[in-house]
């Protein structure tokens, strides 16, 4: 809450006379129901329903842009997975004094930069809600400064992460995750060093540009990973982590990354190809693998993400079209 009343303080004090013209907006209320096979485990749950909302506005007064969204649901069976998330509440000011190529925006923004339709590689900047599935996974706003340079065909945005967002773990009680009690996650500031909060700053540099018969996206970013957390466990001191009994807790430990990413996409006749890579690169920090045997330690291996795609349409005689996808993801440079 400290941090959305900060974004709001913010805000450029402007006043406006509203109107009502310049206002758009739209929204969805769902509901969802998922069912497990039954495992007779009281501590969990085998069924979940909930009730979800989705709603998104947009103000218009000249050249300002005031944004306001958020997702919440609340699940009838598992508390857990009750949540709101202002996703994307920010302003936007279009012009800086004489240059009018140059946008300002600062608040929470989800950053989405895949070309492609099931595997996202270049979709690793916002952290997210893990108690989702595929394409429905949910992404947490992230608070951000961004100053934006168009061109004619192109633009280039540099981005300031004013905050790390904490991904969200399914709990034990959730039958979608690893059913263990999972920890509030730590930040991983040197070798066997750690902290809550690392009140660190991370950027972003993105570069998008408009070819005649394809596009290519570029960014690269210094950042806490919050996607592929190093794993560590709890347990007692002097015993084995395999005597379940003994076990505590899955720290979740966040390390920084050097991360790159290239996407294209492109017309090769009536076919659209797809590319995207992402390298992460993480800080050589020794982690605690055994929190409670400082000499078992393990390190954030780095590893790139590539993923191909073709998509083709075909259109037919009754106004209908359908739509070939294929698409093929694979980790490089760590084991399966």
């Amino acid at each position: 809450m400290i941090k959305l009343l900060f974004i709001f303080f913010i805000f450029p004090f402007t006043s406006f006379a509203f109107e009502k013209e310049n206002l758009e907006y739209q929204g969805e209320v769902g509901s969802r129901y998922r069912a497990f096979q039954a495992d007779d485990n009281k501590d969990n749950k085998d069924y979940q329903f909930s009730l979800e909302t989705r709603f998104q506005s947009k103000y218009v007064d000249e050249n300002n842009i005031y944004h306001f969204g958020f997702f919440s649901r609340i699940d009838q069976n598992d508390s857990t997975r009750n949540i709101i998330n202002f996703d994307e509440i920010y302003y936007s000011r279009a012009g800086i004094g004489s240059e009018e190529s140059i946008t300002f925006t600062i608040g929470n923004k989800i950053f989405n930069w895949s070309m492609m339709e099931i595997f996202h590689p270049v979709d690793n900047i916002n952290s997210r809600n893990f108690d989702s599935n595929g394409d429905l996974i949910e992404r947490l706003g992230q608070p951000s400064l961004i100053l934006k340079k168009e061109f004619e065909t192109s633009y280039f945005e540099m981005i300031v992460l004013l905050d790390t967002v904490d991904s969200i773990m399914p709990s034990k009680v959730n039958r979608n995750g690893a059913q263990l009690a999972i920890n509030k996650p730590r930040y991983s500031i040197g070798d066997l060093e750690d902290t809550e909060d690392p009140n660190s700053l991370g950027y972003i540099l993105h570069f998008l540009k408009n070819f005649d018969s394809f596009d290519l996206d570029l960014h690269i970013a210094r950042k806490y990973d919050t996607n592929f957390p190093a794993l560590t466990i709890e347990v007692e001191k002097n015993t084995s982590p395999s005597a379940s009994e003994h076990l505590e807790y899955i720290y979740p430990f966040y390390v920084p990354v050097n991360q790159f990413g290239f996407a294209a996409s492109g017309n090769i006749g009536e076919f659209i190809l797809k590319f995207e890579h992402t390298n992460f690169d993480f800080e050589d920090y020794e982690i605690p693998f055994l929190t409670a045997q400082k000499n078992t330690t393990i390190f954030k291996q780095d590893f790139s993400l590539t993923a191909f795609g073709i998509e083709k349409t075909n259109s037919y005689s009754n106004d209908h079209e359908g739509t070939f996808i294929l698409e093929y993801q694979t980790v490089l440079g760590t084991t399966i």
